[in-house]
């Protein structure tokens, strides 16, 4: 009898270790699929990144240094900025890239108003950057010192910018008692009393114009 009870009692010990065994491997198995299933995945969000330009369009002013980030983009919308390893060139001779080199990418120059393209590479994958390049507006207004002044005292007129235009200017500065300077700042000390009249006038890069009358000043008596 005790021979029969231990014999029952290694063949359930057996069947208990082969269970084991089985769940251990089977376990193992999944485990293994999990990776690989994983794995293949990365691989595939890998190879579906794509690259992505901030701004999209460019838009900008003659002469103006704008900067552009090239970025890489997965599937699950995260970005990476990839701008000092892009390839950035363009075909239209009025772009300038300021950097284009390590450690700086991205800074760009146009030189004159037009629509423009930039080219982006990046390992195998190429994106077009629209470059707009609008007229540069030009506005001046007059601003003087002392708000009041007698005959012989210094007066002092100068060209303020309210829209910018595109640099480099050429200037003028004309009015009453001989008042004429090519400088944004022009000095008089006017010898006679009474109303006062000056215009300014600028030219920038472009040969955009802008001028101005202003408002007629009152020299008083000594």
């Amino acid at each position: 009898m005790e021979n029969k009870k231990i014999a029952k009692i290694l063949i359930v010990i057996i069947v208990l270790a082969t269970l084991g065994l089985l769940v251990f491997f089977f376990k193992k198995s999944l485990t293994n699929g999990n990776k690989n299933i994983v794995s293949q995945n990365t691989q595939l969000l890998s190879e579906e990144n794509s690259i992505i330009a901030e701004p999209a369009v460019l838009e900008t002013y003659p002469l103006n240094l704008e900067n552009i980030k090239i970025y890489s983009l997965d599937k699950n919308g995260n970005k990476s900025e990839i701008t000092n390893l892009v390839k950035l060139e363009s075909s239209d001779e009025n772009l300038i890239f300021v950097s284009n080199t390590d450690p700086i990418r991205g800074q760009v120059v146009a030189q004159k108003e037009g629509d423009y393209s930039i080219k982006a590479s990046y390992q195998g994958e190429e994106i077009e950057i629209p470059v707009k390049v609008k007229k540069a507006e030009l506005e001046i207004f007059c601003r003087v010192y002392p708000q009041t002044a007698k005959v012989g005292d210094k007066v002092t007129w100068t060209m303020m910018f309210r829209k910018m235009g595109t640099p480099l200017y050429t200037y003028s500065i004309t009015g009453s008692d001989g008042l004429d300077s090519k400088n944004p700042v022009a000095s008089i000390v006017y010898k006679t009393p009474g109303k006062k009249t000056v215009k300014m006038e600028v030219v920038d890069y472009t040969g955009a114009k802008a001028e101005v009358e202003c408002e007629p000043y009152e020299v008083l008596p000594k």
